[in-house]
Parts: structure tokens; C-alpha cells; sequence
């Protein structure tokens, strides 16, 4: 869609399973492309489409038997990286083709991936507490353990650290050395974290314990690590307990920025 005026731009369809499958999809910065996947194994491989007419431009294909279910692109829009449980690939969004193929080992799976420093690593977490940083170019660098499950993580623009979060944690990371830098909270039920364009704040969701929607979204600064707002949300309904609850937080343009 157009944000300016809400009119459909173009409608990018592929193969999907009768039955529903998760999906990712993340635009380029600065120009009209589109990166795609999907979590389930008969969708299995990614596409950068022209979000202008609908074409698909590259089919990123690679052996994941269980879909993709985590896709990022770079700042500069040169590079993605996908992830299905436990294996990762960079590729060259210029030509679709694999600049990296990326091992993260049988222990836990991965529940976020992120570039860092630019685009030169990239940086995975796992639900077994690990996080894998690798070098786009000579491959893996270190790993090392949290203790508790990561359940995704984000980076900050323009500098060598990221931000993982688990289910009562909020930490910001040295992507070079793997060192933790700061915690950023430590309690309530956190899902869904994001970081601005200007890297100066970071937010998440705080869910209910009761099995309702989220109560409130959190906002720090990330270089001292204190809570800026806490934004109260209105709890509309009881969610069946096989309902899965996804929070999403957009930060609009700007430095500060000014809307959530």
C-alpha cells in the first residue's frame, strides 16, 4: 500500500498450503523492493519482489525443509538474511544468490536475526539462551550463553550492538566481543521489540499474565538504560489459551521520534 494515500500498490502472490502459515515480509530501505517468506515447508524459500508491479526479481532458494520463519535486510538494502529453526543464509539481494550459508547447531531454535555493525555481521539469537554472531565474510565468530530463553532481538543503526529479550529481560549486547552492556528491564511478560531509526530508544510490549492482550508498551533510552514512557493499553478481551498473542511496534519518522 501507499502510505500517503492507503491505495494497493501492487498484490505479491506465490504458492501457499491450504491451511495458514506464518509470514515475514520487510521492505528495502530507498527503493521499491520487497523481501518475502514463509514459516511453512511448502513455501520454503524466500522472494524480493517490485513492490511497484508485482514481479518477483529473485526465488532466494536454499534447503530449509521447515520454511523460513525470520527474514531481515540490511540498512544499505544489499544484503537479507533468512532463517528457518536452526540454520541462517545471507544473499546478495542484487542477485539472489547465497553470500553465506550459516550453521547455528542442533541446540536451540533461532528466534531472531539481525545485522550489525553496518552489514558486516550478522547476529542470532536461540530459545535454548545462546546468542551466535558471525562475520558476513569469514563466517563464525563466537557464541556464547545467556541462560534463559531468547525470544528475539533487534539492532541498533549505525553501531556494533544489538538488543535481545526474553521472557522478563531486556539486554543490550556488544555485537564484537559478545560482552552485555546493559539490562534494560527485568520484569513483566515482554513480547515484540522494536528499536528506532535513530537508535536512541528501544520498546516492547508488556503482556498480561491472565492470557489478555497486551497491557502496555515500555520505552527506554538505550545508552543509560532508563525507562522514558510507559504507554497504558487497554485490555479488550480474554484470549483462548491456544491463541497465539504478536505484538507489533512501529516507530514513526524523526529524532526523537514522535509517534508509536
Amino acid at each position: 500500500w501507499s502510505a500517503d494515500t492507503g491505495e494497493v500498490l501492487a498484490k505479491l502472490e506465490q504458492q501457499r498450503p491450504w491451511w495458514s502459515a506464518h509470514c515475514v515480509a520487510r521492505v528495502f530501505p530507498g527503493s521499491g523492493k520487497v523481501a518475502t517468506g514463509a514459516s511453512h515447508r511448502t513455501v520454503n524459500h524466500p522472494v524480493i519482489w517490485n513492490a511497484t508491479d508485482g514481479t518477483a526479481l529473485h526465488h532466494l532458494r536454499q534447503d530449509a525443509t521447515t520454511g523460513i520463519r525470520l527474514l531481515e535486510v540490511s540498512a544499505s538494502g544489499q544484503l537479507v538474511v533468512t532463517a528457518d529453526d536452526r540454520r541462517a543464509w545471507v544473499w546478495d539481494a542484487a542477485t539472489g544468490t547465497i553470500r553465506q550459508g550459516l550453521l547455528l547447531g542442533p541446540s536451540g531454535d533461532i528466534t531472531g536475526v539481525a545485522f550489525a555493525d553496518g552489514e558486516d555481521k550478522v547476529v542470532a539469537c536461540s530459545a535454548d539462551g545462546s546468542i551466535t554472531i558471525w562475520s558476513v565474510t569469514s563466517g563464525l565468530l563466537r557464541r556464547l550463553g545467556v541462560g534463559s530463553p531468547i525470544f528475539g532481538m533487534a539492532a541498533i543503526p549505525g553501531q556494533d550492538r544489538v538488543v535481545t529479550f526474553g521472557s522478563h529481560l531486556v539486554m543490550v549486547w556488544n555485537a564484537t566481543s559478545g560482552k552485555p552492556l546493559r539490562a534494560l528491564d527485568n520484569s513483566g511478560n515482554l513480547q515484540g521489540l522494536t528499536v528506532s531509526s535513530s537508535g536512541e530508544v528501544v520498546a516492547a510490549c508488556r503482556r498480561s499474565e491472565t492470557g489478555r492482550a497486551q497491557q502496555s508498551v515500555a520505552i527506554w533510552d538505550t545508552s543509560t538504560g532508563s525507562v522514558l514512557h510507559e504507554l497504558r493499553v487497554p485490555i479488550f478481551e480474554v484470549q483462548p489459551p491456544w491463541r497465539q498473542q504478536t505484538c507489533n511496534i512501529v516507530f514513526g519518522v524523526g529524532t526523537p521520534p514522535l509517534e508509536i
